[in-house]
C-alpha cells in the first residue's frame, strides 16, 4: 500500500511540475505580449507635427561611392566543361627512369637504357 502511495505522489509531482511550468511558459507569453499593461487605441493621442521652419538645413548631393561588402561562400561557374580522352589503350612498356636523366626524341624512348 505505501509503495503504491510513493508511486500516486511521484506521478501527481511530474504531473504538477509540468503544469507549473506550461503555466509559467503561457504567463511570460501573456506578459510579453502586453497583456497586463493598458493599452491605448490608435486615434486617442493626436500626432504633433513639427514644422521645419527656423532650422538651419544643407542642401544634399548624390555622390558616387564604392562599397565593399564581405561575403562568405563558393563560387560556381557558369559552363562547366569535362574533359576526357577518347582512346583507350593499355601500356605496354613502362619507363623506370629517374629524374634529372636526359630523354629521346622518338617512340622508342623508353626502351633505352
Amino acid at each position: 500500500m505505501a509503495k503504491r502511495l510513493r508511486s500516486i505522489i511521484r506521478i501527481a509531482f511530474r504531473l504538477g511540475t509540468v503544469v507549473a511550468g506550461i503555466a509559467a511558459l503561457v504567463l511570460v507569453i501573456a506578459w510579453m505580449s502586453g497583456s497586463f499593461h493598458e493599452k491605448i487605441a490608435p486615434g486617442q493621442v493626436p500626432y504633433e507635427y513639427r514644422s521645419a521652419e527656423g532650422v538651419e538645413t544643407v542642401p544634399v548631393t548624390l555622390l558616387p561611392m564604392t562599397e565593399y561588402v564581405d561575403a562568405v561562400g563558393t563560387i560556381q561557374p557558369r559552363r562547366k566543361m569535362d574533359i576526357a580522352s577518347k582512346v583507350l589503350a593499355t601500356i605496354l612498356e613502362r619507363d623506370h627512369g629517374q629524374s634529372g636523366r636526359p630523354g629521346q626524341k622518338g617512340p622508342t624512348a623508353g626502351a633505352a637504357g
